[in-house]
C-alpha cells in the first residue's frame, strides 16, 4: 500500500488528508523488471566471458587468469597447453559442421575429465583449446597429462550415427622457463603445438628454443637416459592381440614409453641410443620385469591364457646371460614360461644365424615362444623361417594399411600366411585400423591382430579396459 498525506485548508482549519493506493502491482512490475535486468546483465557477463558453443570460459578468462597466476606464482612451475584438432577441416568439409560443432563438445568433455579442479581448460578459438596446468610435482607430470589427452582424444567418437577418428596436437610452454608473461607462455606452447603437427600430429611437444635444441642432441640426451630407470620415468603400455577364431583376447604386446624432463621421446629416437651406449640391458631387464609381473596380476583376475610378447633388441639377445635372465626372472615373478613371448626382427635373426638357432632352442626348451617381427620390411627370407623354430610371425603394419584396396598387398598376405601355416608357424597382422583389413584377414585364416581397431596400447591402469574388443 502507498499513503500520501497532504495539509488543507477547510473553513479557516488545518486538516491533514490521506489518500491510500494499492500499489502491489506496480510493485510487482517493477520487481519482475529488475529480476529480468538482473539475468540479463548476468547472461551479458557470461557471454563475454565464456564461449557460447562449449560453454568453457573464453580467451578473456585465460588471459586474466594467466595474469594472475604470474602474479602471485613466486616462481612455482606452471604449464600451458595449446591444442588443436588435427584436420578438422576435414570433419567439417566431410560430415558439416553441426557434427564439427557436437565434436568440439565432445573433446572439451574428454579433455576435462583428465583435469584437476584447480586447472583451466578454455576455448581459445576455432578448434583449437588451452589449458593452464597448475602446479604439478615435476615436470613429468605435466607430460603425462599431454600424454593421456592425446590417447583418450584418439579414442572412437559417435556421433549421430557417425564413427569418427580424430588426433591432436599439444604444445607445451612450463613457466618459468619457457616464459614468463602471458604473451610469450601463449605464444611458445602455440609454436611447440606447430611443431607437434609437423611431426604428423597425435602427439604432445614440449617448447624448444634454440639455445636449448642442444638438449636434444644424442650425447645430451643420454644423460637423461642414463638416469631415467631411478627416477621412474618409463611407463609400459600394453596393446591386446585379438585371436580371429575365437574372437577373445589371447595376448598383449608390451610398449616402453619415456616420460622424460625434455617431453615423451619416441622409442626410435632412445633405444638406439640405449643399445649404443648399453643401457639397453638395465632397461630391457626392468621392462621384462614389469611386464611378466603385470601379466601375472592379470592371469590371478582371470586371464588366464593370456601371452604377453616383448621386444628385444640384438644387444640384448646376444648377451650371453640373455637366457638366464629370462629363467630368472619367469621364477621371481612365478610366471609360467608359456605365457611368455620373445618379439626379435628379421634382422637380429640373420645377424649371426647360428648363435640365433642356438638362443631359439634354449628359449624353446624354456616353453618360452618366438615371434619374428615386422616380417615384410627386412630379408623376408625363407631360409630363417624353415630352419628356425618359430612359433609367431608378425606382419609389418605397412603391407596391412590400406590391405583391402591393393590387389598386390593381398597375395602377398595371402601367400605369407599360407607360406607360414604350411610351416607351422602362426601369424599375427600389426596395424589393424579397418574393419575391411579385419574382414580380409579373418577371411584368409590370420591368427591373429592387433591394431587401433582391436584396441590402443594402453598403460596399466586402463590396461585391463583394452581387452574388451
Amino acid at each position: 500500500m502507498e499513503v500520501n498525506t497532504v495539509e488543507e485548508e477547510i473553513n479557516g482549519r488545518k486538516v491533514l488528508i490521506s489518500i491510500v493506493r494499492d500499489i502491489s502491482k506496480r510493485k510487482e512490475i517493477e520487481m519482475e523488471y529488475l529480476s529480468t535486468k538482473k539475468e540479463m546483465a548476468a547472461k551479458v557477463s557470461y557471454l563475454a566471458t565464456h564461449d557460447i558453443l562449449t560453454e568453457l570460459p573464453n580467451k578473456a578468462v585465460l588471459t586474466k587468469k594467466l595474469k594472475d597466476k604470474l602474479k602471485r606464482s613466486e616462481n612455482n612451475p606452471f604449464a600451458v597447453f595449446f591444442i588443436d584438432i588435427d584436420r578438422f577441416k576435414f570433419i567439417n568439409d566431410t560430415y558439416g559442421h553441426s557434427i564439427g560443432d557436437i565434436l568440439l563438445i565432445r573433446v572439451a568433455e574428454r579433455i576435462k575429465r583428465l583435469l584437476c579442479k584447480e586447472d583451466l581448460l578454455c576455448r581459445y578459438g576455432g578448434d583449437e583449446f588451452v589449458i593452464l596446468v597448475n602446479g604439478r610435482e615435476n615436470s613429468a607430470e605435466f607430460y603425462k597429462i599431454a600424454s593421456r589427452i592425446v590417447n583418450r582424444c584418439s579414442r572412437r567418437f559417435k556421433i549421430r550415427g557417425n564413427e569418427l577418428y580424430i588426433s591432436v596436437s599439444i604444445g607445451i610452454a612450463i613457466y618459468p622457463d619457457m616464459g614468463k608473461n602471458v604473451d610469450r607462455l601463449l605464444k611458445h606452447a602455440s609454436m611447440a603445438m606447430y611443431s607437434a603437427k609437423k611431426k604428423g600430429g597425435n602427439k604432445y611437444q614440449v617448447y624448444v628454443s634454440k639455445e636449448d635444441t642442444q638438449y636434444f642432441k644424442r650425447y645430451s640426451l643420454f644423460g637423461y637416459l642414463n638416469k631415467a630407470l631411478q627416477k621412474n620415468e618409463f611407463l609400459l603400455y600394453y596393446q591386446p592381440q585379438l585371436e580371429l577364431v575365437t574372437g577373445e583376447i589371447k595376448g598383449v604386446e608390451a610398449l616402453i614409453r619415456w616420460f622424460s624432463p625434455l617431453g615423451l621421446i619416441n622409442p626410435g629416437d632412445f633405444i638406439p641410443l640405449a643399445e649404443d651406449t648399453g643401457l639397453i640391458i638395465p632397461v630391457g631387464k626392468w621392462v621384462t620385469n614389469t611386464a611378466c609381473k603385470q601379466n601375472k596380476k592379470w592371469q590371478e583376475l582371470g586371464w588366464i591364457d593370456l601371452r604377453m610378447s616383448i621386444n628385444v633388441s640384438a644387444k640384448q639377445f646376444y648377451q650371453p646371460c640373455f637366457v638366464s635372465t629370462l629363467e630368472s626372472t619367469l621364477d621371481d615373478t612365478n610366471l609360467d614360461p608359456e605365457s611368455l613371448s620373445i618379439e626379435i626382427t628379421e634382422s637380429i635373426a640373420m645377424e649371426d644365424f647360428e648363435s640365433a638357432s642356438r638362443i631359439i632352442r634354449e628359449l624353446k626348451n624354456l616353453g618360452i615362444s618366438i615371434a619374428i617381427d615386422d616380417f615384410g620390411t627386412g630379408y623376408s627370407s625363407l631360409n630363417y623361417l624353415v630352419n628356425l623354430d618359430l612359433d609367431f610371425l608378425k606382419i609389418d603394419r605397412s603391407l596391412i594399411k590400406n590391405l583391402h584396396t591393393q590387389g598386390k598387398k593381398k597375395n602377398v598376405v595371402k601367400g605369407i600366411i599360407n607360406v607360414a601355416h604350411n610351416l607351422g608357424i602362426k601369424v599375427i597382422a600389426e596395424g589393424v585400423e579397418r574393419q575391411e583389413e579385419l574382414d580380409f584377414l579373418k577371411d584368409h585364416q590370420c591368427d591373429l591382430v592387433q591394431g587401433f581397431l582391436i584396441g590402443y596400447p594402453l598403460p596399466v591402469r586402463q590396461g585391463v579396459n583394452c581387452f574388451k574388443y
